[in-house]
């Protein structure tokens, strides 16, 4: 991965939860819980979900280069590898708040427990602000123009 091409990290992960899909079990699900609504898909759907907007976003970063329409580098980085880093944290709490409820927790357990599913809507909203900080750096760059 060379300083020029960045997006690559976006292409390259997107290859990688692609191939853990397989090996997640059709039984494991993403649980979100926003209030009193509770959003529930199987895992392998939600990995597929980041996967097709890893690639979507990975390709459309190399088209803009091969027609050298350059963007704010900084704000680029920052959409490209905070996309990447809170994708993987959203998993990771996922696996947390799910192995929490799966367990009979004592009182005191309950009373230190950490609340993994607010860290949860906290990668979903920063990860939907990040994609909205690509469309601004579009229109940035077009506005430089």
């Amino acid at each position: 991965m060379t300083k020029e091409t960045p997006y690559f990290f976006l292409i390259f992960t997107a290859i990688t939860l692609f191939v853990i899909r397989f090996f997640v079990g059709k039984k494991n699900n993403l649980s979100v819980n926003v209030g009193d609504t509770y959003f529930v898909a199987s895992l392998k759907d939600g990995i597929t979900l980041f996967v097709i907007l890893l690639l979507f976003f990975g390709i459309l970063y190399w088209l803009l280069a091969y027609y050298n329409f350059s963007m704010n580098p900084i704000m680029s980085n920052i959409h490209i590898f905070g996309t990447v880093i809170l994708s993987f944290l959203f998993f990771f709490f996922n696996y947390k708040n799910i192995q929490k409820l799966n367990q009979k927790p004592v009182f005191t357990q309950i009373l230190n427990s950490v609340d993994y599913n607010s860290y949860l809507i906290f990668c979903l909203m920063a990860i939907i602000f990040l994609q909205f900080l690509f469309i601004i750096n579009i229109f940035a760059s077009l506005l430089k123009k």
